[in-house]
């Protein structure tokens, strides 16, 4: 069985990297995995404080295997920033605009935004 040096590794890293449109920040795909790892920052509008909406979108992330967090807002809704493959966003993305049982989600607003740190596991922020 051949061994792959750093050099080997770092080139094959490197040949599934994608270069953004101005070419200032890279954007790297895990070729074991297929996606890429991106951001996803959202504001939850309705009845989404009270109701168990930021323990659920914990709990639905970490099923997920998304890292971030969620945290509510002085004004009533919920913020909620989640790192992970485009696929797996979308879920969230997805289940964000239902909600749990006793929530009423009005609209999401979200984004795409490029990895800018990195977390361990999903947090609700206080």
């Amino acid at each position: 069985m051949k061994r792959r040096s750093k050099g080997n590794l770092k080139k094959n890293f490197y040949r599934y990297s994608i270069f953004n449109k101005d070419r200032k920040e890279k954007r790297f795909t895990d070729p074991f995995v297929g996606g890429y790892f991106i951001q996803l920052h959202a504001i939850v509008h309705g009845r989404v404080q009270g109701v168990f909406f930021r323990a659920s979108t914990c709990n639905v992330a970490n099923s997920l295997e998304i890292t971030g967090w969620v945290r509510n807002l002085q004004d009533g809704n919920v913020e909620v920033l989640a790192q992970g493959e485009k696929s797996k966003l979308n879920a969230l993305l997805d289940w964000l605009q239902q909600g749990p049982k006793y929530s009423h989600v009005s609209k999401v607003d979200h984004k795409f935004l490029q990895k800018k740190e990195s977390y361990s596991g999903f947090k609700v922020k206080i």
